[in-house]
């Protein structure tokens, strides 16, 4: 399903407005794979600073997430480049596709690379006195790491809500 939200999404008329947003979302999720024994559920953090035109935005993302399995608590903290296609679907509403690639560290000592795939919808408000938007965001996606030198496979589908401020989207 995700999946087909991203095609629609990629292939509809794009909302547009040039110009720079920065964004702060958190939220939780489930790892999978190698990191699930030593994680299980996770909060994540991610601040966001973008840069839209045409349609397109283009983000360097910090995230945070945050686990354990009771006895242990753990940190995976990344890095990543991604990109985002816009649909305005009414004057304040626009829904995205989001692909990222990036890099983890887990507890400061095992580093891997990153690709996500996420879709989202973001609804604006003016604030005309300023010429900028502040914008809710609600986003589900999903992330694949492989970390190294222990070569441990990691999934993480999250959810994630937060606000932005920027330019609006037209």
């Amino acid at each position: 399903m995700r999946w087909l939200a991203c095609l629609v999404v990629l292939a509809a008329e794009p909302a547009s407005a040039d110009g720079e947003y920065a964004a702060f979302l958190f939220g939780g999720g489930d790892l999978g794979g190698d990191l699930d024994d030593r994680m299980g559920g996770a909060g994540r953090l991610r601040v966001v600073s973008g840069r839209r035109y045409d349609g397109w935005a283009r983000e360097e993302t910090l995230t945070w997430d945050g686990g354990g399995d009771g006895e242990a608590h753990h940190n995976l903290v990344g890095y990543s480049l991604a990109k985002k296609r816009f649909k305005r679907m009414s004057e304040h509403v626009a829904l995205y596709a989001r692909g990222s690639f990036g890099l983890v560290l887990l507890d400061g000592a095992q580093v891997g690379p990153s690709v996500g795939l996420a879709t989202g919808a973001q609804v604006q408000a003016p604030v005309e006195k300023y010429s900028l938007t502040l914008s809710v965001i609600v986003e589900v996606g999903a992330e694949a790491s492989y970390l190294l030198p222990a070569e441990l496979d990691a999934t993480f589908a999250y959810y994630l809500s937060g606000f932005a401020i920027g330019v609006p989207f037209d």
